[in-house]
């Protein structure tokens, strides 16, 4: 009974830390395959634990509606270079719109966290990113109140911010959701490369396909990505909010 009880733990364990690691190399390793075979992956995951989310329905237009696996993704035949648009829907999730880009013959970021659906009233900010750098950090601070990051605060005093996910391995997502904004006061998203912290030369953030994804309302509101050129640097400034709307901010410090 002691053998099959350790035997059962180890097998846990070894399954626990499959589950950490499937999605940077093997995932990774299966979509190259798939490409080399003329087919495309997107995968789809849940911004407030990581998981796969499955029997989802995505719409790609002009080509075809797709029903997510267990593993959360869909393949389908690749399309051309260019911008696609997709639609995500699932009865326990925000129904988001979003694209995805095809460069080269291969889809450039293939991965989409996506929100459960939340009270109208809540503000939630999805972070991901590619396998490299290791740890990026989302931060979102009230101007002359709080400061949601890993590194400060993980919840405001008032108990109306929190991040709720950290990721401390490449991919994300993080997850900060804001319970109350006031439209008197002005807020700030940023996203700090803390894995190259001491290194303010480094171009790891602009090539890390860094993704910033806003619901509220119970839908998408706002979506953000890095550019390819945005040069050295190891915080990017990605939106404010002045008077309740969203402002692009998309500056590299």
């Amino acid at each position: 009974m002691r053998f099959i009880a350790v035997f059962i733990l180890i097998l846990g364990l070894t399954q626990s830390v499959y589950a950490q690691n499937r999605g940077t190399l093997n995932e990774r390793r299966d979509d190259a395959f798939t490409e080399l075979d003329g087919s495309a992956t997107l995968r789809f995951y849940d911004a407030l634990n990581g998981n796969p989310i499955s029997n989802a329905s995505v719409t790609i237009t002009g080509i075809g509606e797709f029903t997510t696996n267990f593993e959360g993704k869909i393949t389908f035949p690749l399309p051309a270079d260019g911008y696609h648009d997709i639609l995500f829907q699932h009865p326990k999730y925000i129904p988001s719109e979003g694209k995805f880009e095809v460069m080269a013959n291969s889809v450039y970021f293939n991965r989409f966290t996506v929100s459960p659906l939340m009270d109208i009233e809540f503000l939630r900010i999805v972070l991901e990113w590619d396998d490299k750098p290791k740890d990026l950090d989302a931060n979102f601070v009230k101007i002359d109140d709080y400061h949601i990051s890993y590194r400060n605060k993980r919840v405001s005093a008032d108990g109306s911010a929190s991040l709720d996910k950290d990721a401390t391995n490449g991919e994300g997502p993080e997850t900060i959701t804001v319970r109350k904004t006031n439209h008197y006061d002005r807020y700030v998203f940023f996203v700090e490369d803390y894995s190259n912290k001491n290194n303010t030369s480094s171009k790891a953030l602009a090539k890390s396909k860094a993704t910033v994804r806003v619901y509220g309302n119970n839908r998408l509101m706002s979506s953000f990505q890095i550019e390819k050129s945005a040069g050295s640097g190891t915080k990017w400034f990605v939106f404010a909010i002045i008077e309740g709307q969203i402002q692009p901010i998309n500056e590299m410090k």
